[in-house]
């Protein structure tokens, strides 16, 4: 177990257990009834101590067993995070009244009962909203992008994916999104990473493998990894099964590799930053030939610098899930931004074009709030005069 990533789910723990606590404070705060305060924390404590459990069995790669339990705590996070957000927002409302209003002892007087009432509602609404997320999550968009170059393109519908999230995205809507991908009759599909999150071993077992292989593009279907391909074993796999397994589907797996299709587009697949020895984009892109549209696939967009300074056309990314839930795509998008790195959607620098797609999974829980998942349809079209 990589220590980086050990030390990203004690932090991401330690987060969870403070803002379940500063939750827990505040609803005690309200509730004047012993034996309601007694359920409260005995919720609070079992689905926190259940957390530390899931915690543990991701650290140790399971298998695929624990992945129903890790779908209920993480909506239970989800849970957590928007009631924080919606206490966090009435402490703001009160500090404001503090220093806004003349009249404080009138103040303090009538904030508790609104508190109290408050707060119910809070409990009340954010089970709908997250009802409302598992099946705003089930009905991806279909979004189009359009990407012009000064070279001649292929007409081609070339159709993108990321971070499909398998193992927490169902099954049955992995079916419904490839018959959707299939309606579009693509003649490519690009797979941007983070697609698995079950062991490769599990892929027939649990039924995502028989739901790729209805997966049609006439001129191939092609893979890189993310970070998720790394923590459970795909990142150069050398396991004959594993590659036989991928040979079946017809899927070509990029690992750090170019290819050239029909002398018309040429596809480079760069290995996850999770890799810290994979090759430099200079080094991919050494020996290509000029004149062909050049596409780039990074599952991070923190790469994204080298591809401008390679003279790429174009970067597709994912990773990032636009936040995945509201108002984490806004706090995602301005830290992003600080750093120069695009969070979400298109943006063109220099010479290159980039797309960083919102993925058509979701990680932890099957929930999308204030984002959308995503299919990305990449037009090319070509500004050169035939």
């Amino acid at each position: 177990m990589d220590a980086v990533k050990i030390l990203h789910l004690c932090l991401t723990t330690l987060e969870f257990l403070a803002g379940s606590a500063y939750v827990l404070y505040r609803l005690c705060q309200v509730t004047s009834k012993k034996w309601l305060r007694d359920l409260i924390c005995g919720i609070i404590g079992f689905m926190s101590a259940f957390f530390i459990f899931v915690m543990i069995l991701r650290t140790h790669n399971m298998g695929t067993w624990y992945l129903p339990l890790q779908a209920i705590e993480y909506t239970w996070v989800v849970y957590v995070f928007y009631l924080f957000v919606f206490i966090v927002a009435f402490d703001g409302f009160r500090l404001l009244l503090h220093f806004l209003t003349k009249k404080r002892e009138q103040t303090i007087a009538w904030i508790p009962k609104v508190r109290c009432v408050y707060y119910a509602l809070c409990l009340i609404f954010t089970p709908v909203l997250i009802a409302y997320g598992f099946v705003h999550f089930q009905h991806p968009v279909v979004k189009t992008v359009t990407f012009e170059m000064d070279k001649p393109v292929p007409d081609w519908k070339i159709v993108a994916v990321s971070d499909m999230h398998l193992g927490t995205t169902p099954v049955k809507t992995l079916q419904r999104n490839i018959q959707i991908i299939n309606s579009l009759n693509p003649d490519i599909v690009l797979m941007l990473g983070d697609q698995f999150v079950v062991d490769w071993r599990d892929l027939k077992k649990t039924g995502y493998w028989d739901a790729l292989g209805e997966l049609q593009a006439k001129k191939g279907v092609f893979l890189i990894n993310g970070n998720h391909e790394y923590y459970h074993g795909y990142l150069h796999n050398k396991t004959p099964e594993f590659k036989q397994l991928f040979r079946d589907l017809d899927f070509e797996l990029l690992e750090d590799s170019v290819v050239c299709i029909d002398n018309q587009m040429i596809i480079i697949g760069r290995d996850d930053t999770t890799n810290r020895k994979r090759a430099s984009l200079e080094t991919l892109m050494a020996d290509i030939p000029s004149g062909i549209p050049v596409i780039v696939l990074d599952h991070n967009p923190n790469g994204m610098f080298a591809a401008e300074r390679c003279g790429a056309d174009i970067q597709l990314s994912g990773h990032t899930h636009n936040g995945q839930v509201f108002p984490l795509n806004l706090w995602g998008r301005l830290t992003n931004s600080i750093k120069g790195v695009l969070y979400y959607g298109y943006a063109k620098r220099g010479h290159t074009q980039y797309y960083v797609s919102s993925g058509m999974g979701s990680s932890g829980a099957p929930i999308r709030i204030g984002t959308d998942a995503e299919i990305v349809v990449v037009e090319l079209k070509s500004t050169v005069q035939r």
